[in-house]
């Protein structure tokens, strides 16, 4: 009897340790979680307490993670070596952004002596898994000969793959390349044109731009001021400077019908870019949850003095408009400590969230600051200004957005 226990037993034994390997993983994922929430938070004590034994026992996502936050100094300070070894040990084990990231650093020579060779070697590593940034790293390698023979055939194959999965860099490169018949690629405008409208539509500003101009000029198009000013009005909302200009050139030329028709067709293209954020409270806070009624956003930082000059009329406007209007204040990769002294000492009353990393920043196109865009209940960015504003200026924008 005993004896047939113990054989019943070893049938169910590689199940039990199947078992308890899914279980050390999934407590395994479980702290990451945490990790990578403490972290998105800003709270780099509880997401280093939690992450760096994670990446000690192996756990490649915690090994990334904690590569990050010492390659940026969040909550440590800044260690390009350290930063490295934890990015090796990742990419080690098929991490592909961690990959990624070792090629950027031979590339650039972040940390260690610049080396092309070594660079290439994680771009392909990377590449081999679909990653579409190594793609792209690969096509700007290829086309300016870094590291390797130039070739622009190659350049266009690694352009091509990262631009068949949405990378809109490598959209924009090949629209350059064919527009321009560069090296050893043949000019092809249709191509050309793809490429450029395909980065426009993720909200690239210089393809948007470039094709106002083509549009504007007949350049390898036919010339329509339609199409020109619908171009322009969007690189204008996703913070390309000379467009305003052009798009108000390209605007006197124009009939009624044609402008309206013009803005028509640039609504659509309107679409602000939907994000989550962490606000001042620790609490979530996502764009598309919060529409239903215009939005003010605003990018700054407590060390911009145009950003603090402007703060005053927003809130007379928050106090003028109410809840007819939201003001949402995103923050520039600072501490949420410093926000929030900041917040305390004057009083303003609108809704901080904290971009640390700046990704949102950089979705909207954002270089110098302030940045304020005004989106209406549809999620349509009606308004933007580069730079700072007064209160007659954000009254009527927002009165627009509010009738949009």
């Amino acid at each position: 009897m005993t004896e047939n226990v113990q054989k019943f037993g070893g049938l169910f034994r590689p199940f039990a340790m199947l078992m308890m390997c899914s279980l050390v993983a999934s407590s395994a994922w479980g702290g990451f979680r945490d990790g990578k929430d403490a972290y998105d938070r800003g709270d780099y004590a509880t997401a280093l307490s939690v992450l760096q034994p994670l990446a000690a026992q192996g756990h490649a996502m915690g090994q990334y993670q904690l590569g990050i936050m010492y390659y940026f100094g969040y909550g440590v300070e800044e260690d390009d070596a350290e930063a490295m070894k934890w990015f090796r040990k990742a990419a080690e084990q098929g991490h592909a952004m961690a990959q990624n990231h070792l090629g950027d650093m031979y590339y650039y020579g972040y940390g260690v002596e610049e080396d092309n060779a070594e660079a290439m070697k994680w771009f392909r590593k990377a590449e081999a898994q679909g990653h579409a940034e190594a793609q792209f790293n690969l096509g700007v390698m290829y086309a300016n000969g870094y590291g390797v023979e130039e070739d622009d055939a190659e350049a266009v194959k690694w352009f091509r793959e990262a631009a068949e999965q949405g990378h809109a860099k490598a959209q924009f490169s090949l629209g350059a390349m064919y527009s321009d018949g560069y090296g050893a690629v043949q000019k092809d405008v249709d191509e050309a044109v793809k490429w450029f409208r395909r980065a426009a539509a993720q909200g690239d500003a210089k393809a948007q731009y470039i094709l106002g101009y083509m549009y504007e000029n007949g350049a390898e198009v036919p010339k329509d001021s339609v199409e020109a000013h619908r171009w322009f009005t969007l690189a204008a909302a996703w913070g390309e400077d000379l467009a305003d200009y052009k798009r108000d050139e390209v605007a006197k030329k124009m009939t009624d019908a044609q402008l309206a028709e013009a803005k028509r067709r640039a609504r659509d293209g309107l679409k602000a870019e939907d994000f989550t954020l962490w606000t001042l409270e620790d609490e979530r806070f996502t764009l598309a949850e919060n529409l239903g009624k215009p939005i003010f956003l605003n990018f700054w930082t407590t060390w911009c003095p145009p950003c603090i000059a402007e703060m005053p009329d927003m809130e007379r406007l928050q106090q003028t408009l109410g809840d007819s209007l939201q003001i949402v204040g995103i923050n520039l990769q600072e501490s949420p400590a410093t926000v929030r002294r900041f917040i305390q000492n004057r009083g303003f009353t609108w809704t901080f969230l904290l971009d640390l990393r700046r990704e949102i920043g950089n979705a909207y196109n954002v270089e110098g600051i302030p940045v304020s865009l005004f989106i209406d209940a549809n999620g349509r960015i009606v308004h933007r200004f580069n730079g700072a504003r007064n209160y007659e200026i954000f009254l009527e924008a927002a009165r627009q957005a509010i009738d949009h």
